[in-house]
């Protein structure tokens, strides 16, 4: 895989300075809209907004760094379409599908979708999902809770 830099570079050239300048503007707006919510000597936010908060921060630092627009995943662009619709999308599409994807504990865990994307391949043939599916623990006993 190449150096995030080197990816960072990649994705920034498929938005333009003006896509960056307004993307930079909505998330600050988002952050503001969020800080502005929970001020006030109000309860605290509920998990769900303290989550899109960290993503908002999270997204503006990639930015300061030259790393935002590049998949946490493969390194890839993340499409401008999608950046554009959700700003702090960490993910390219096919990468986002994988991670959202159940995973079967016997069937091929590369959905159909992803075919052709280069984290596609080898890096995740082979996977098996053990345990409970959307943690990979072990599933837990509600026979216990009958007794």
């Amino acid at each position: 895989m190449n150096s995030p830099t080197a990816a960072g570079d990649r994705a920034a050239r498929h938005l333009t300075p003006e896509d960056l300048a307004g993307l930079r503007a909505g998330l600050d707006e988002q952050l503001r809209f969020h800080r502005e919510r929970s001020a006030g000597g109000r309860p605290a936010a509920p998990a769900p907004a303290r989550m899109v908060v960290a993503d908002v921060e999270a997204a503006l630092r990639r930015m300061d760094e030259g790393r935002y627009g590049s998949c946490h995943r493969c390194g890839l662009p993340v499409e401008r379409q999608r950046l554009l619709i959700v700003p702090q999308a960490r993910y390219c599409a096919p990468c986002q599908r994988l991670r959202a994807a159940p995973r079967p504990a016997t069937a091929d865990p590369v959905p159909a979708a992803a075919a052709g994307h280069p984290v596609a391949g080898p890096a995740t043939a082979g996977r098996r999902a053990t345990g409970h599916r959307a943690t990979g623990l072990p599933a837990p006993d509600h026979r216990a809770a009958d007794r």
